[in-house]
């Protein structure tokens, strides 16, 4: 095997740019706390098969990034072997990087619109480190291994447990033991030249990048961001000079790095009451356990040099679910987004305008149980069934709101979120098209290096999602030698969450925004198998990786500088500076 690696900082900072993830106004920032970068990873097997795979500390990759870099590397370097179908574009999810980068229309409300500067940044960075990753390949001795990072250690939350609890295939935990009911799992390929000296690491671990907060006014790296800066110090000071630390994701949709109720701030927050020493504290346990991986990579297992990829698309809207991952039920198809009146509620880490009266959500959600019985009794199809609609993302301007109004209607108060107040803005200015708020085409990818497969799923599964996947891939690969899967979440596109059936059904804040209904991980697990099909197949034989669809750009995609006529909805940016990251 051949491997290099290589980083380049994509800091981005545009005061009139919002953070992505917490979607609250003012979220933006005036300075740098932790730079944000992208880290670059190229395999070469012996067969000449080539592979690519990019973490950046970012909220989630977007078609956007990912075909922006594509094209900047083919201007640059048209002899490199990269393509959507061998390209593996992965996020750490902080929600402490600037957002306006995407094409779609839903994540851009909260900033509000597109900046192209940003976009470029984060285009640049990705596609630069990516040549010099390939550019620095070296004959590697490639190690993957595992460690289980204690229950002790204050780490990983879930912060869902009702939902957890209600799989069939867990075993209940209590609030008070939320640190058992997620996977502790590290996970870690190690490079090492054909000395044994490490030059590089990619590890996996599931939680959250929430450990810094909305209140936060600094690009921050949160926790992944500080693993990666702790780790490549302390080997640097080893004499591992420019040795790099990718911290990617794993299955984190329902697990975060809060434990504790700050009831001055009302939220969960982490170890200290500064976020940024909170970031610092969870990264460096991640950095810790994961110096131990590189540590004794000479005596982890060796992967062999076989590099290979299968890559595909998710056509949601009607795609029908194997009755396999529907819970052995016939006739199950996901829908196009829909997203529930639970995302208004946020989580105990990001509390939303709705939270106080989340009572109703669970009141309304036993009615439409009702309802939605009945309409399958009589043979009809309710992808959607158990969750109150807030905003229809799969439908453009002919969407609904809250199932009722069509989306920007004058009728609809702004006040209850941003997303209303700057929909009814664009329909006053026939600003809203035709094209999905967010695709209903999502994509799905298997990496094989070696003996261990990366499944890279668009958004967040969650800890039972993730093992369900991984359970399943790894019983369809076995017999062309994978031994080994990892669950990439934020990997090549974002959709909101997985949820199972069963934490669908709950409706916790999870279930709200998992998009495409109660068997979008049917759909997902429906395809996976047909991903692995390929891979059994010989090369010549397989179908061409699709390209992206005709929805991947809406023409809804205002500028920031369109929306500036917004600004009394959101205030003065200008006030809210704040010289450190908590007042």
């Amino acid at each position: 095997m051949k491997c290099g690696a290589a980083k380049r900082d994509i800091t981005a900072l545009d005061d009139c740019v919002s953070l992505l993830g917490w979607g609250v106004p003012g979220n933006s920032a005036f300075g740098v706390a932790l730079p944000i970068y992208a880290r670059a990873f190229a395999f070469l097997g012996d067969d000449g098969e080539a592979a690519f795979y990019v973490v950046a500390d970012i909220a989630f990759p977007a078609r956007s990034l990912r075909v922006g870099i594509l094209q900047r590397v083919a201007a640059l370097r048209p002899e490199l072997p990269i393509a959507h179908g061998n390209f593996m574009l992965t996020t750490t999810h902080t929600h402490s990087a600037p957002g306006g980068y995407t094409w779609e229309l839903f994540y851009n409300l909260q900033i509000p619109g597109f900046s192209p500067a940003v976009l470029g940044t984060f285009v640049n960075g990705c596609a630069d480190a990516i040549i010099e990753a390939w550019d620095r390949k070296q004959d590697t001795l490639l190690t993957y291994d595992t460690v289980e990072i204690p229950s002790g250690e204050q780490v990983a939350f879930n912060r869902s447990v009702r939902a957890y609890n209600a799989n069939r295939d867990t075993d209940n935990v209590s609030q008070g033991h939320r640190n058992e009911a997620v996977d502790r799992c590290m996970r870690a390929l190690v490079m090492r030249d054909t000395d044994g000296r490490p030059f590089a690491c990619l590890s996996w671990f599931a939680v959250h990048c929430t450990s810094v907060h909305s209140e936060n006014k600094l690009v921050h790296g949160d926790n992944k961001g500080a693993a990666a800066e702790s780790l490549e110090k302390a080997m640097s000071r080893d004499g591992a000079e420019g040795f790099i630390a990718g911290f990617a994701q794993g299955a984190a949709g329902d697990v975060s790095p809060n434990f504790r109720m700050s009831w001055r701030r009302y939220k969960m927050i982490g170890e200290y009451a500064d976020d940024d020493k909170s970031a610092r504290y969870n990264g460096e346990i991640q950095a810790r356990y994961a110096r131990g991986l590189v540590d004794r990579a000479g005596d982890a297992e060796r992967l062999s040099s076989e590099v290979d990829n299968s890559f595909g698309f998710v056509h949601m809207t009607g795609f029908a679910v194997d009755p396999e991952y529907a819970l052995g039920l016939e006739g199950r198809q996901a829908g196009s987004g829909v997203i529930g009146i639970g995302f208004i509620e946020g989580t105990a880490e990001g509390p939303g305008p709705l939270r106080p009266l989340r009572f109703l959500n669970r009141a309304l959600t036993r009615v439409l149980d009702l309802r939605a019985s009945v309409l399958r009794r009589r043979g009809r199809q309710v992808p959607h069934r158990h969750k109150v609609p807030f905003l229809e993302t799969g439908r453009g301007r002919h969407g609904k709101a809250f199932g009722i109004a069509t989306q920007g209607d004058p009728s609809i108060p702004g006040f209850i979120h941003q997303t209303v107040a700057v929909t009814k803005h664009l329909k006053r200015s026939g600003g809203l098209d035709e094209s999905p708020w967010v695709s209903n085409s999502q994509p799905v990818h298997i990496m094989r290096i070696g003996e261990l497969a990366i499944v890279g799923m668009p958004g967040e599964p969650t800890t039972t999602a993730g093992r369900r996947v991984a359970k399943q891939v790894a019983s369809r690969l076995a017999d062309i030698g994978v031994q080994h899967v990892v669950v990439n979440g934020y990997a090549n596109g974002y959709a909101g969450y997985t949820t199972t059936p069963e934490e669908y059904g709950v409706q916790l804040y999870e279930g709200c925004t998992t998009f495409f209904g109660e068997w979008t991980l049917g759909a997902y697990q429906t395809r996976l198998d047909e991903l692995c099909s390929e891979l059994h197949r010989p090369k010549v034989q397989r179908a061409a990786p699709e390209e992206y669809p005709d929805d991947a750009q809406s023409e809804a995609v205002l500028s920031v500088q369109a929306f500036r006529s917004l600004r009394p909805l959101f205030g003065d940016r200008e006030q809210r500076r704040a010289p450190a990251l908590l007042t």
